[in-house]
C-alpha cells in the first residue's frame, strides 16, 4: 500500500530533497513488496505451491515488460506527474483487488 502512496506523493514533492527522500522510501517500499509476496504466495496454498510461484514470478517479468513498453510512451505523452498518479491508482487497485479476493489456503 506504501508504493501506492509514494507514487502518489511523488508528483506532490515541491523540491529535489524532498523528491529524493521520497523516492527512497519508495523505492525501499518496493522492493520490500517484491521480496516479502515470495512468502505470501508460497502459503496460499500448499498443494500448488510451485505453480502458485511460477505464475508470481512469470506475472513479475511480464509486469516489467508491459512497463518497459509501455512506461515511456505514458512518460514522453502524458508527463511525470500523470505516470506517477496513474503508476499509484494502479498499485493501490492492486492492493485492493488482493486484500479483497486473496485469501490462505489450507496447509
Amino acid at each position: 500500500m506504501l508504493v501506492g502512496v509514494w507514487l502518489l506523493l511523488l508528483p506532490q514533492s515541491g523540491s529535489w530533497p524532498v523528491f529524493l527522500a521520497l523516492l527512497l522510501a519508495f523505492d525501499l517500499c518496493f522492493e520490500f513488496a517484491i521480496v516479502s509476496t515470495f512468502p505470501l504466495i508460497s502459503g496460499l496454498s500448499a498443494q500448488r505451491r510451485g505453480a502458485l510461484r511460477a505464475l508470481m514470478t512469470a506475472c513479475i517479468g511480464g509486469g516489467r515488460i508491459v512497463g518497459s513498453l509501455a512506461g515511456p510512451w505514458i512518460s514522453t505523452t502524458t508527463g511525470y506527474p500523470i505516470t506517477s498518479t496513474i503508476a499509484g491508482i494502479l498499485v493501490l487497485i492492486g492492493f485492493g483487488s488482493g486484500v479483497l479476493f486473496i485469501k490462505e489456503g489450507d496447509a
